[in-house]
C-alpha cells in the first residue's frame, strides 16, 4: 500500500484527523541481544516521532499493524485502555490464514483459517499517551521498562494477524499453507465484519 492507498481508505471513516508518516527507508536485518531494541526498521525511531509529535493529545493510542485486526468486546479497546488502573493493556493475537488455492483475492475477510495448536502472537498494546505510562518507550510489543509485563495482559482481549495480508517484505507469505482447519466462528464474525 502507498500513502495515498491508506489516506483514501481511512477518509470517510469518522477520524478527526490522520497522519500517514512516510519512512522511505529500505527493510533492514533485525536487531538481536543485546541490542534487541535498535531494529533496523526504523520502529523505534518511528514510535517515537509519532509520540512526541503527533499522539501525544491523543485519547488513547493502538498499536496494530494493518495484517491485524482486534476482536470486538462490549467496550472499544481504547475505552479500557482509559479505564485501566494504568492506562495500558497489552492483549494476545491468534495467526489466521487463508485458503490461498481457493481465494484469487488476498482479503482479510477470508482470513478465517487456522493451525490447530497454534501458540499466541506476541503482545499488542493499547495505552494513554498521557497517562501513567507517558514516560516509557514505544515498542512493537510493549512498552519498555517494564517490570511483571504479564500483569498489563487483558485474558479477555485478543486480535487477529492475518498471515497472508502481507507483502511478504520479511519472509514469503503468498505460499498456501498445509493443515488449516477452517474456524466457522471467525468465518462468521468476518463475514459479518466486511460482508459476504
Amino acid at each position: 500500500y502507498n500513502n495515498n492507498d491508506i489516506v483514501k481508505a481511512l477518509k470517510g471513516t469518522g477520524l478527526e484527523s490522520l497522519v500517514v508518516l512516510n519512512l522511505p527507508f529500505s527493510y533492514g536485518s533485525k536487531a538481536v541481544r543485546p541490542y534487541r531494541h535498535r531494529e533496523t526498521y526504523l520502529q523505534s525511531s518511528s514510535f517515537n516521532i509519532l509520540k512526541l509529535r503527533f499522539l501525544k493529545e491523543a485519547g488513547a493510542v493502538l498499536n496494530c499493524d494493518i495484517d491485524e485486526l482486534v476482536l470486538p468486546s462490549d467496550k472499544t479497546i481504547f475505552e479500557e485502555a482509559k479505564s485501566s488502573r494504568a492506562g495500558y493493556l497489552r492483549f494476545k493475537g491468534r495467526m489466521t490464514y487463508q485458503d490461498v488455492d481457493q481465494d484469487n483475492e488476498i482479503l482479510h475477510k477470508y482470513g478465517f483459517h487456522v493451525l490447530e495448536n497454534e501458540p499466541l502472537c506476541p503482545e499488542k498494546w493499547c495505552l494513554v499517551p498521557n497517562g501513567k505510562m507517558k514516560n516509557q518507550f514505544w515498542s512493537s510489543h510493549s512498552v519498555l521498562g517494564l517490570l511483571w509485563e504479564s500483569y498489563y495482559t487483558d485474558k479477555k482481549r485478543s486480535f487477529l494477524h492475518f498471515w497472508h495480508v502481507s507483502s511478504s517484505w520479511k519472509e514469503d507469505r503468498a505460499a498456501s499453507v498445509d493443515g488449516l482447519l477452517e474456524d466457522h466462528k471467525l468465518r462468521s464474525l468476518l463475514d459479518d465484519t466486511y460482508g459476504v
